[in-house]
């Protein structure tokens, strides 16, 4: 059943690296963006992929999209589950961080604390946002934490998920889940069913004594 990956699994195959220098798009520490102001968004340097807010029903939520004028693709949700926010919502990068600022919440922040002194974020061509510390090492990557997504040269690491969408306008956890297991085998769950052999309802088949540690799209 590939169509069942197809459902909630966006494979999305891009010639598109993750090179520090040139392929950077560096963002100053406290670059604002503003959920009403989509000019503000941090691109990547194609214009190929986007951070920055998406609407979602009346309000905005946070996340990278493939840039297409006609239909963007959302490829990643930061704090999913969290209620949409206003208009007069901005993302920040302050004291090393991304936090989200909304009147009437308490501040959120995107990404965690680091214990290395960060440099500006950068939004790649790959799709991924990355955090440099002052030795040009990336210390904090979107792409360790997938959502519904994996792109070209992201992995799914063993034991790790990807979860699907509520529905196609709307990016909270949804109902599925697929899972890269420890003994080598990607298999399909329902999200609240627990992780049985009978609740599975797709598997790989690709049990092996030496198993595979992640999947990705190379």
């Amino acid at each position: 059943m590939t169509s069942l990956a197809v459902f909630f699994l966006l494979l999305l195959t891009l010639a598109s690296k993750d090179l520090a220098g040139a392929q950077q798009q560096v963002v100053c520490q406290y670059s604002t963006i503003s959920a009403s102001d989509q000019s503000t968004i941090w691109l990547s340097p194609s214009s190929r992929f986007a951070f920055g807010f998406f609407q979602e029903g009346s309000g905005f939520k946070v996340g990278i999209w493939l840039v297409d004028n006609s239909n963007d693709t959302i490829v990643w949700t930061a704090t999913r589950d969290d209620a949409a926010v206003s208009s007069n919502a901005i993302l920040q990068f302050t004291s090393g961080r991304i936090m989200l600022a909304s009147p009437g919440n308490e501040n959120r922040f995107i990404t965690p604390e680091q214990n290395e002194q960060p440099k500006c974020p950068s939004m790649l061509d790959s799709g991924n946002l990355v955090i440099y510390n002052e030795q040009d090492q990336v210390i904090w990557r979107s792409f360790d934490f997938p959502t519904d997504t994996i792109l070209e040269d992201q992995f799914l690491h063993h034991d790790h998920r990807l979860y699907s969408n509520l529905s196609s306008t709307n990016h909270s956890t949804g109902r599925y889940s697929l899972v890269a297991q420890s003994d080598g085998n990607l298999v399909a769950y329902p999200a609240k069913a627990g992780d049985t052999v009978e609740s599975a309802y797709w598997s790989s088949d690709t049990d092996m004594s030496t198993p595979p540690r992640s999947l990705s799209t190379n």
